[in-house]
């Protein structure tokens, strides 16, 4: 198989396993939301009814700034929980964000967007590891396999790169 064909087999290959393990629904417009203990706002990028936020860090015009932990809750059941770098009110720096059902995604963010390197775990099994610019996958990528109570059921390993 050539470079080049197999590049493309790997780029379609962590698109799809990326797209059909974390499928989710068409997202809401962009809001800020606000801690009502801290009085600092964060973007919301995905609102939903029910829906707060607590902030640990420091509050610069209003807004969520420096290092801190961002917890999410709906319903007053703890959701997503961000720890790590803020600026304006949104993730900017190192930071991890780590999921309820036990996905998670340490890396870096401009803006609220993944952008820089990173590791994304979901919680079917599947790792990503390489560039996310601009929340989309850049090779050089590596895709692992698929765990179940840490035991791996399939094995894929792909090492993408250009």
């Amino acid at each position: 198989m050539n470079k080049d064909l197999l590049l493309k087999f790997c780029l379609m290959f962590t698109t799809f396993a990326l797209v059909t393990a974390h499928v989710s629904p068409v997202a809401a417009a962009d809001e800020w939301i606000t801690d009502t203990k801290s009085g600092c706002q964060v973007l919301n990028q995905d609102p939903q009814p029910g829906e707060t936020v607590e902030w640990s860090g420091a509050c610069q015009k209003g807004k969520a700034s420096g290092y801190g932990i961002m917890q999410w809750y709906v319903n007053g059941n703890a959701g997503n929980k961000y720890v790590g770098e803020y600026s304006n009110g949104k993730r900017n720096g190192k930071s991890k964000k780590t999921v309820s059902n036990g996905s998670y995604f340490d890396g870096y963010y401009v803006d609220n967007k993944k952008s820089g390197f990173g590791v994304e775990f979901i919680a079917n099994g599947f790792m990503t590891r390489g560039v996310l610019p601009n929340d989309k996958i850049l090779g050089p990528v590596t895709v692992y396999g698929m765990f179940e109570n840490d035991i791996l059921i399939r094995r894929f390993y792909i090492a993408c790169s250009s």
